[in-house]
C-alpha cells in the first residue's frame, strides 16, 4: 500500500522547503544609493522579487511590509533619526 502525502503549495505554486504557515515577515533594507537612483534602476522591484517573492514567499511566509531606507550612510544624523522614528511608527502599526 502506498502512503499518500499532502503537499502544500506556496502562493507561487511551488513546494517550499518548509511550511511555516501563518508566519509573517517584516523586512527592512538599507541601501547606499538614493531613493531616486534605486527607483530609476528598478532596484526596489528587483529586491522585492528576489527577497520578498523568491525567498520569503517561496518559503511560505507572508511579507506584510518591506521598508527601504536609502542613502543611510550619506544622510545627516537628523535624517537618520527621522528614519528610525518612521520605523518605530511602522512597527507600532504593523506589529503591535
Amino acid at each position: 500500500m502506498v502512503k499518500e502525502e499532502k503537499v502544500m503549495l506556496n502562493n507561487m505554486g511551488s513546494v517550499p522547503c518548509s511550511s511555516p504557515q501563518g508566519k509573517k515577515a517584516f523586512l527592512i533594507s538599507t541601501t547606499g544609493a538614493s531613493k531616486e537612483d534605486n527607483e530609476k534602476m528598478g532596484a526596489f522591484k528587483m529586491m522585492n522579487m528576489s527577497m520578498d517573492m523568491a525567498i520569503f514567499q517561496f518559503s511560505g511566509l507572508e511579507v506584510i511590509k518591506h521598508k527601504y531606507f536609502s542613502s543611510v550612510q550619506y544622510v545627516s544624523d537628523k535624517d537618520r533619526k527621522q528614519m528610525l522614528e518612521e520605523l518605530r511608527l511602522i512597527v507600532r502599526e504593523k506589529l503591535l
